[in-house]
């Protein structure tokens, strides 16, 4: 996950500044797709 903590780092300060866990969750699950189907 360490190219994703830069990215999430990213995306929280320039759009979601109420935090990252939200945001590294969706990241997460975007990036595993099976997760939502099993």
């Amino acid at each position: 996950y360490v190219k994703s903590a830069r990215v999430v780092g990213d995306v929280i300060g320039k759009y979601h500044p109420h935090g990252d866990l939200a945001v590294y969750d969706t990241i997460v699950r975007m990036a595993q797709p099976f997760s939502l189907r099993y």
